[in-house]
């Protein structure tokens, strides 16, 4: 007997994490699974950016995920050193300037105690963060393209806020002696790409399965 598959879009309010969020679930439903036949079923979306798979019985279904990736890169203080003062980390079309003492200018930034406090400045002023006006420039404004957290000791990561390819352009520059970045730009993006999932039952006409797939119509 050949499966029967019906669909139904629904709009997406939890899509999966790190997902693009295409704003919309495609639930396909797989009834009358037939004698452990494969069934491969292609997304009507125009964008898959994650897939789950809920099966009512005890078959197996290989996990597709087909979400975007964020691009990223590491900025590290090397020998435990810190910045100087009007060193600069740039990161796509935005510079930030390290100060001694700070001045309200966009993008300047307080040197800390050492380097994992100067690179938590810069990460606050990064993500308009806790201490405006303190240990970064009230004046600074969100950064339009990327995101930043602290990483291990000494080292700050920042990521592309869109999922893809894209993202693999952000520049990411300094003029410090005692940082550098992994490489010249953001690295690691990947584009969402469509979906086809097979899944085979375990014989068993009244056996069923549920798709959901994230993503855009």
């Amino acid at each position: 007997m050949a499966a029967t598959i019906a669909r139904r879009y629904i709009t997406n309010t939890g899509a999966p994490a790190g997902s693009a969020g295409g704003g919309f679930i495609e639930r396909i439903f797989i009834s009358d699974l037939g004698a452990a036949s494969p069934v491969t079923v292609n997304s009507n979306l125009s964008r898959v950016d994650g897939a789950l798979i809920a099966l009512n019985e005890s078959g197996t279904a290989p996990q597709a995920d087909a979400r975007s990736i964020k691009a990223s890169g590491t900025l590290t203080v090397v020998n435990t050193q810190n910045f100087a003062d009007t060193e600069t980390v740039t990161i796509d079309a935005k510079t930030y300037t390290f100060q001694t003492a700070l001045t309200d200018v966009d993008g300047n930034v307080l040197i800390g105690a050492n380097a994992d406090a100067s690179l938590a400045n810069l990460v606050a002023a990064v993500t308009l963060g806790a201490g405006s006006g303190t240990t970064y420039a009230a004046s600074t404004t969100l950064h339009p393209t990327v995101t930043a957290a602290p990483g291990a000791a000494d080292t700050m990561t920042a990521t592309a806020k869109t999922g893809g390819t894209a993202g693999d352009s952000i520049a990411t520059t300094e003029t410090s002696a005692q940082a550098s970045w992994g490489g010249a730009t953001l690295a690691g993006g990947k584009d969402s790409t469509a979906v086809a999932i097979s899944y085979t039952s375990p014989g068993d006409d009244n056996k069923a399965a549920t798709l959901e797939l994230f993503g855009a119509l």
